[in-house]
C-alpha cells in the first residue's frame, strides 16, 4: 500500500479546505476542495490553480457568503459533476480545450457535440453556425454527446463545410 493509499478517504479532521480557481476561457470558477494537501489537488486536477488562503477580494461582506462557492471533497465517489468534468479534461489533446456546441443539421434537427478546439474564437470562426460554450458551463447531458475535433465538426455542418451560415440554435 502506498502512502497515498493509506490516507485515501482520510477523515475530514485530516483534511483542510483549499480555494481553487478554474479559468475556463470565458471566465473563472471558484471552488473549495477539501484535501490533505494542495499537491493532491494539483495532481488530480492540473487545470485548477490552488490559492494560498482566501482570495483577497473575499474580505467583503457580500463575497463572504460561503454557500455561493461550491465545496467538494477530493475523495467524493462518484465525483461531483464539475470535478468529473475537470478530470475528463485531463484527456485533452495538446493545446486544445473542450467545448459544447449545438447546431441544426440539414433536416433542422438540433445536434449536440463536444468539440476540441484551441479556443472559443477558433471554434466560432471555423463554425459560425454553432452555439458554443466551455464544457464546464454546459448542461449535465452534454457529457453524453459525441466528441470530435473542430475540423470534423466543420465538415459535418450543412452548406459550405461550416463557413458563412448564421447561427440557428
Amino acid at each position: 500500500m502506498s502512502a497515498d493509499d493509506s490516507t485515501r478517504n482520510a477523515p475530514a479532521a485530516y483534511k483542510r479546505v483549499f480555494w481553487c480557481l478554474f479559468d475556463y476561457g470565458a471566465g473563472e470558477l471558484l471552488l473549495r476542495i477539501s484535501a490533505r494537501a494542495a499537491a493532491d489537488i494539483s495532481r488530480k486536477y492540473p487545470q485548477l490553480e490552488v490559492i494560498d488562503g482566501a482570495p483577497p477580494w473575499f474580505e467583503s461582506a457580500e463575497n463572504r457568503e460561503l454557500d455561493r462557492y461550491p465545496r467538494f471533497d477530493i475523495d467524493d465517489d462518484p465525483m461531483p459533476r464539475v470535478l468529473a468534468e475537470l478530470h475528463a479534461l485531463n484527456a485533452a489533446p495538446p493545446g486544445r480545450r473542450l467545448y459544447y456546441v449545438e447546431y441544426r443539421d440539414a433536416a433542422a434537427v438540433v445536434r449536440k457535440r463536444r468539440v476540441w478546439a484551441r479556443n472559443l474564437a477558433e471554434l466560432e470562426r471555423r463554425c459560425p453556425e454553432v452555439e458554443a460554450m466551455p464544457m464546464v458551463l454546459a448542461p449535465a447531458s452534454a457529457w453524453s454527446a459525441e466528441s470530435c475535433g473542430v475540423d470534423e465538426l466543420a465538415a459535418r455542418l450543412p452548406g459550405a463545410h461550416g463557413h458563412g451560415h448564421a447561427k440557428q440554435v
